[in-house]
């Protein structure tokens, strides 16, 4: 058998042994010591076609074997193997994107380029659009939506520990219910199960400032978007993983950040993968500030219960 590198492979091992010869082992140590990410050294690895190497040439990548990749590596890792091991994970997640990424990910996430949306509107409607793909429509319409009554403050308040993602969230990360924002860094709307025949969900949330427009109201889209999480989670049990595909709200009056309201969820039908929830935001006397439903539709490989 002949083991012998190829004139290519030669080439590419060649070049990534001289860059890690020379622009870093002789700082290794130094970057080391110091706790120092050299993460100018390591753009310009980029530049020698070693920050997509798996990336097929057609879409802007090196296209090189996995091969190539290893030769790429143990040369980087004469150097320091930390850095190595960077820029390794760094093509792991090139790779990825490369393969299962929208065309729209990959040129913005592995080479800057993303091309703006262009929004089209008419006296009754809008439409986002990527390139020529519609992305979301908007349009006024007759929404009538039937909203039980409300918790008291008290009782949504009691509920937000019984909100299911504290222990297990689709996207824990979320600006609406996501548990891993921290205070100030996101709305922390956490609807928890009321234990009532309408299997209800509710939370309460206090809006502040940077939600308020200059005259102290809670700006629409933050209501919309207390709106929308909660919905989710009164159809959870049944619809598992599962993404927003519709959703219209009636905003009854404005809120003032610094008001306390209360906000609910609850199932209305299912049929097959789709969902259709209600939701609504009261304020502390009961009053309706605003409603909406939504359709939740169950991924397709994700299984209903």
């Amino acid at each position: 058998m002949h083991f012998a590198l190829t004139e290519e492979q030669a080439a590419i091992q060649e070049t990534a042994l001289a860059f890690a010869k020379e622009r870093i082992a002789p700082n290794a140590a130094e970057w080391d010591e110091t706790g120092h990410f050299p993460v100018d050294v390591i753009r310009e690895t980029a530049g020698l076609g070693m920050a997509a190497i798996y990336v097929p040439a057609e879409q802007g990548g090196s296209g090189l074997t996995r091969m190539d990749g290893a030769l790429i590596m143990e040369a980087l890792a004469y150097g320091c193997p930390a850095i190595a091991g960077y820029v390794s994970i760094h093509n792991m997640v090139a790779w990825m994107l490369g393969k299962y990424g929208s065309a729209r990910v990959r040129r913005g996430v592995l080479f800057g380029a993303i091309p703006p949306f262009v929004l089209k509107t008419d006296d009754r409607s809008a439409t986002l659009f990527d390139d020529e793909s519609i992305v979301l429509t908007a349009s006024r319409e007759a929404v009538d939506i039937d909203v039980p009554p409300p918790p008291s403050l008290a009782e949504a308040r009691d509920a937000e520990p019984r909100f299911i993602g504290h222990s297990n969230h689709i996207f824990p990360g979320c600006f609406v219910c996501g548990p891993e924002r921290g205070p100030g860094d996101g709305m922390r709307i956490f609807p928890g199960q009321l234990h009532d025949q309408a299997r209800r969900v509710a939370a309460t949330w206090t809006p502040d400032d940077t939600v308020a427009d200059d005259e102290g109201f809670v700006r629409p889209e933050f209501i919309w978007a207390a709106l929308d999480c909660p919905g989710y989670f009164a159809a959870a049990t049944d619809a598992g993983m599962a993404l927003l595909g519709r959703m219209s709200a009636v905003l009854h009056r404005k809120a003032r950040a610094g008001e306390p309201l209360i906000i609910t969820g609850w199932p209305i039908e299912t049929e097959g993968r789709k969902h259709r929830v209600g939701t609504a935001l009261h304020d502390s006397d009961g009053n309706l500030v605003a409603a909406a439903t939504a359709t939740w539709i169950t991924l397709n490989e994700a299984k209903a219960a």
